[in-house]
């Protein structure tokens, strides 16, 4: 959350203190975890990309709710454990990795993948707009040249 307007220190306090009390806060953690994880990685079992079988979206991946979802739910989970302030994913990642937190490679390979995924759905909606289309996550693999 950011403040938008009014007493900021009131923001700076609440944050304060949510901050904390989830220190210790296992449970919330863990159902946090479960969030984080609950989006498998659209991988089939030759190593080709699970894509959408129907509908509007057919052929097509979603790159947020399947590429840089569960990327932002693990940087929150490690942020809220080591007590990295930071809002921004990157930086979350950035953060951790400069204060030592767990596998260093790991969070650099996710931070990778979260780059890349985003660069990968904004080039996808800019050809949208380019084209008159409706802006959506979803890009076709095949057109991408990823399968």
């Amino acid at each position: 959350m950011r403040p938008v307007g009014g007493d900021f220190s009131l923001f700076d306090r609440l944050t304060a203190h949510n901050r904390e009390r989830l220190k210790d806060a296992s449970f919330f953690k863990s159902i946090l975890g479960f969030i984080s994880v609950n989006h498998k990685p659209p991988l089939g079992f030759f190593r080709t990309l699970v894509v959408e079988r129907s509908g509007e979206h057919k052929q097509e991946l979603d790159l947020k709710t399947f590429g840089t979802q569960p990327i932002v739910g693990a940087a929150r989970l490690f942020a809220l454990d080591a007590g990295v302030e930071h809002t921004n994913t990157s930086d979350r990642l950035t953060a951790l990795q400069l204060a030592g937190y767990e596998d260093a490679t790991l969070l650099k390979e996710l931070q990778e993948a979260f780059e890349f995924l985003t660069l990968l759905r904004l080039e996808n909606q800019l050809q949208q707009a380019r084209g008159n289309q409706p802006l959506s996550n979803y890009v076709s693999p095949e057109k991408q040249g990823t399968c």
